[in-house]
């Protein structure tokens, strides 16, 4: 295990980051030495979907990353992307509004299952509002 770690040179693995900061599948790969399976939903409460999978997994949660910014607002730290690193080859992003699911090739029925789970935390969609004819503009610039 040890001289896995040390043959790796990070500073060269630029696969592993993306735009906005670690790219899920490429620390999977670097973490399991596998190419992941990958499950998306989305339109996700993922402060409620977060919460749930601190407290339901919570003894198989290795390390945990997150990409946070500071808003104005409401004058608190807010995450943008977190990443779960499990044992068992599994690993999470959550991240805007959906979670990757991200898990070897034998666990398809666990992936499901999460899947389903987070499912109930749903965020429902707000109606587009459609303008029909020519939209009119009252305040100029």
């Amino acid at each position: 295990m040890t001289l896995r770690i040390f043959r790796r040179n990070i500073a060269r693995g630029t696969w592993l980051y993306d735009y906005r900061y670690i790219d899920s599948r490429g620390l999977y790969a670097f973490e399991f030495n596998l190419l992941p399976c990958v499950a998306t939903i989305d339109q996700l409460d993922v402060t409620r979907a977060y919460e749930f999978v601190r407290e339901r997994y919570q003894l198989l949660i290795g390390r945990t990353y997150q990409h946070t910014y500071f808003d104005y607002d409401t004058q608190n730290i807010m995450f943008n992307s977190t990443i779960v690193v499990m044992k068992d080859r599994r690993l999470l992003e959550i991240a805007v509004n959906a979670c990757l699911v991200l898990y070897a090739s034998d666990q398809l029925e666990w992936a499901r299952r999460l899947i389903l789970e987070l499912a109930d935390f749903r965020v429902a969609e707000a109606p587009k509002t459609r303008t029909i004819g020519f939209n009119r503009q009252t305040e100029s610039n």
